[in-house]
């Protein structure tokens, strides 16, 4: 006795809102800056306002979650783009801080 076909199964899990660290957030345009150096500037000031601690915001790596940028500035920011951006925000492990 064989069982019908049945279609598989899928449980789809909604992310959860999108809340920064001022819970409230600077209206963003939703127009892709032309300007390459306008576009890292909004990446980077979303950046700043992401609860990076808060594992919606970013990735296992620590990192900004590329899709949370993209679905607050309105725009698509790729992986390549946040990571060009944070490496510049985030502090070289190997240089020291104190002062000489």
């Amino acid at each position: 006795m064989t069982k019908p076909d049945t279609p598989a199964r899928v449980t789809v899990v909604p992310r959860p809102a999108v809340t920064t660290k001022t819970d409230t957030l600077a209206p963003q345009s939703t127009k892709l800056p032309d300007d390459p150096d306008a576009r890292r500037a909004a990446i980077k000031a979303t950046i700043e306002q992401l609860d990076l601690s808060d594992p919606a915001h970013a990735t296992e790596e620590g990192k900004p979650d590329a899709t949370v940028l993209s679905d607050l500035l309105g725009w698509k920011v790729s992986a390549r783009e946040r990571d060009d951006v944070w490496a510049e925000m985030e502090p070289d492990p190997n240089q020291s801080r104190a002062r000489k």
